[in-house]
């Protein structure tokens, strides 16, 4: 009973394009990024002084690191709504994995 009820619910979602279900993750992702972005512009002293005295990028001075963390995250979330760079993000991940 409870399996074949699973398994219509499961055939339903297969009727559904992949796009559509993995869309509410991906918007739930770029809006994390995109608010962190903006919370990093909306005060860059601060931004410049998290960067120097938290987060210590080594080899990198603080006003660098933080630019290229506020224009990743700022940049970024457009491409992953839209799906753009997915299968490169993913060699990146699978060639990190042990």
């Amino acid at each position: 009973m409870i399996r074949a009820a699973v398994e219509a619910v499961l055939a339903r979602l297969d009727r559904v394009p992949y796009t559509l279900h993995t869309l509410p993750l991906r918007l739930a992702v770029a809006n994390v990024f995109w608010s962190s972005g903006m919370v990093k512009l909306q005060d860059w002293s601060a931004t410049l002084a998290l960067f120097a005295d938290e987060y210590r990028v080594p080899l990198l001075p603080p006003a660098i690191a933080a630019v290229m963390a506020a224009t990743v995250e700022l940049c970024m979330p457009p491409l992953l709504l839209l799906g753009l760079g997915t299968r490169l993000a993913r060699s990146f991940c699978s060639a990190w994995s042990w």
